[in-house]
């Protein structure tokens, strides 16, 4: 497979995880009340800007940001990367 048709399926399928992301609860994350010492959770969460407006819940996606928009390019990137490796994995061409 021609390295252009791999950069192509991937940009399309991260393009598609991030539209999941958006409706379903797919994305890690930590959660916790506002207050001065919080003890985070693991969770699921979606990354719909609507469904964030909830007060008195700090939010961690992947554990790393609390922003929105880095987590856009946290699940854009670690989409496309992931499936780069998977389709170099299973188009590997033998050598002879």
């Amino acid at each position: 497979m021609k390295f252009q048709k791999k950069v192509i399926y991937s940009i399309f399928f991260a393009f598609a995880v991030f539209f999941i992301s958006l409706f379903t609860k797919i994305i890690p994350c930590q959660t916790a009340p506002e207050i001065p010492n919080p003890v985070y959770s693991w969770h699921l969460c979606d990354l719909n800007p609507d469904s964030q407006l909830v007060r008195g819940i700090q939010r961690r996606y992947f554990g790393y940001t609390s922003s929105m928009a880095e987590a856009y390019l946290i699940v854009l990137a670690m989409a496309f990367v992931i499936s780069m490796v998977f389709l170099h994995l299973i188009t590997k061409t033998k050598k002879q």
